[in-house]
């Protein structure tokens, strides 16, 4: 599992509940289904202004990928890329249902570019607005946490948790 996260975004608000819940669902699934090679949790500062910036987001893996065919019809609920995916694999299918339904909530759109035998690669960007050091000191809620690069340990803790419960 290779984690790579751009240590320049700013501080931002995010609804941390929903970001990584997408995360959850897009490393589970490129551990699941990479049986040899690696799986990369990429995390970027795209641009940013003022008071906004643009994350981008990507999960890259060396797995089975995914049918040209049947890259559409994967985000629809209780829809898998083959019908033997269920049984050597087990899911679902609503992983990815969720992922677009949450991304698209936050305004954004998520891609993927695959090949079959290949790897697939899941991305998106999400604009965020900078918090400022008077919203940090007069906010208390407690469904956003702030968004630093050097405060992702949390993260790489729950992808390790992740890619040991899908391999062992």
């Amino acid at each position: 599992m290779n984690l790579e996260i751009d240590e320049d975004i700013p501080i931002v608000w995010l609804d941390i509940v929903r970001f990584n819940q997408i995360i959850n669902n897009l490393v589970s699934n490129a551990i699941k289904f990479t049986d040899k090679g690696s799986v990369t949790l990429r995390i970027k500062k795209q641009k940013q202004n003022k008071n906004n910036v643009t994350i981008h987001t990507e999960v890259i893996d060396t797995g089975l990928g995914i049918p040209l065919d049947k890259q559409e019809t994967i985000w629809e609920a209780f829809t898998q890329a083959s019908s033997t995916t269920n049984r050597l694999y087990g899911g679902t299918g609503l992983g990815l249902p969720i992922v677009k339904s949450i991304i698209e909530a936050m305004g954004s759109k998520v891609h993927i570019e695959s090949k079959m035998k290949e790897g697939s690669r899941f991305y998106f960007d999400i604009n965020l607005k900078k918090a400022t050091r008077e919203e940090l000191l007069k906010t208390t809620k407690k469904e956003y946490i702030i968004l630093k690069g050097k405060e992702y340990y949390w993260l790489k803790i729950i992808i390790l948790m992740l890619w040991l419960e899908c391999k062992y």
